[in-house]
């Protein structure tokens, strides 16, 4: 029978050793998760089948007295308990292995898996292939919450339609400043994004896209408008506004860039409880919808702050796309539920936004 010294030289002499990782070891043995056993002539060769395999094997199990090789589907990582002393074995994984959901090719059906196949490299953009009618895509997980994916989603605005908008009752601190900022991807030129009314103020918060590339953002019913330019290109772009009543200043931000500054100073307070409306402009508290500003398109991750967050901090929101970009939101994405949302408008579990430095391979 081989000791473990007898192993270790077996590992060595075929130069396995050097690609293993820290979590492998002689002596040890991960019990009941292989899909493969077969004879072979060494752990070198046991090891090249598992490499071969990757990504379905996770890491393998050799046993010297009767080389004999086990390849797992799992790693200690994620079932600890089930890694068993055994004198004449062991149990690795190669450094060089391919970890799930960092390709295309080993898109993992959730973030949750990834974690709990023990490939988690922590918070970060992800490829998975949650369902069968979509091809593998990329996504934002939030390894710290445990994978929970509930904050990450999408809503699709199908078409151009007064009966299509999200509606949120708001109940917070009354503003003496705010940030709201959101992510749009669309292929039309006119947009109305968001308006937030209240009993004093319709246009409490609206911001509104024209055909002509005129962006109109109103607070307190004061207008701050210019030419932005028009984005019906289907890519994902980061909008931002701020305001804030100790200098009254109005700014608009489209991917990290300001791109209006209000030309007047607006002071007051905004109240608290209002109405928040996705996709449409409110001409009366929650109603009186106008068809031709509705928004057509795909929105994602709104925010909204209790303060003019700056530019810098802007500069950074815009560069990636995911939840809970920022601490110290007042409302948050996940506050728009199911029963908010009317009309043709379809949510869409796992977000697919992201900007071109957040694609993988």
């Amino acid at each position: 029978m081989f000791s473990v010294a007898a192993i270790v030289a077996i590992i060595t002499g075929s130069q396995v050793l050097a690609e293993c990782d820290i979590k492998s070891g002689t002596g040890l043995a991960l019990i009941g998760h292989a899909y493969l056993s077969l004879p072979v002539q060494d752990a070198h060769q046991c090891y090249e089948k598992c490499k071969s395999d990757e990504p379905k094997c996770r890491s393998l199990n050799y046993y010297g007295d009767s080389k004999f090789c086990e390849l797992n589907n799992v790693t200690r990582t994620s079932h600890p308990g089930d890694l068993k002393e055994n004198p004449v074995s062991v149990y690795f994984e190669s450094r060089y292995r391919v970890t799930t959901g960092s390709q295309r090719s080993v898109a993992a059906s959730s973030c949750q898996d990834i974690l709990q196949r023990g490939d988690s490299t922590g918070n970060g953009f992800y490829w998975l292939d949650s369902n069968s009618t979509e091809d593998p895509y990329v996504t934002f997980c939030n390894m710290t919450s445990g994978g929970d994916t509930s904050a990450s989603f999408d809503l699709i605005f199908k078409d151009r339609n007064t009966s299509n908008y999200v509606e949120l009752e708001t109940s917070f601190p009354n503003l003496s400043s705010f940030t709201v900022c959101l992510w749009f991807k669309s292929m039309e030129r006119q947009l109305l994004f968001l308006s937030y009314a209240t009993e004093p103020f319709t246009d409490a918060i609206m911001m509104f896209l024209s055909s002509t590339g005129l962006f109109r953002f109103l607070v307190m019913n004061e207008q701050t408008h210019g030419h932005t330019g028009t984005f019906e290109d289907k890519t994902w772009h980061h909008l931002c506004g701020t305001w804030a009543n100790h200098d009254g200043v109005v700014r608009l931000f489209i991917d990290g860039d300001c791109k209006l500054t209000s030309d007047r100073t607006i002071h007051g307070v905004i109240p608290g409880t209002g109405k928040l409306i996705l996709g449409q402009d409110q001409d009366i508290m929650g109603g009186a919808f106008v068809y031709q500003q509705s928004f057509v398109g795909e929105m994602s991750h709104l925010y909204i702050w209790n303060t003019d967050l700056g530019t810098s901090v802007i500069s950074t929101l815009s560069m990636h796309c995911k939840e809970h970009p920022y601490p110290g939101y007042i409302m948050k994405w996940s506050d728009f539920t199911e029963a908010g949302i009317h009309g043709n408008i379809t949510k869409r579990n796992n977000s697919r936004c992201l900007t071109a430095q957040d694609m993988l391979p």
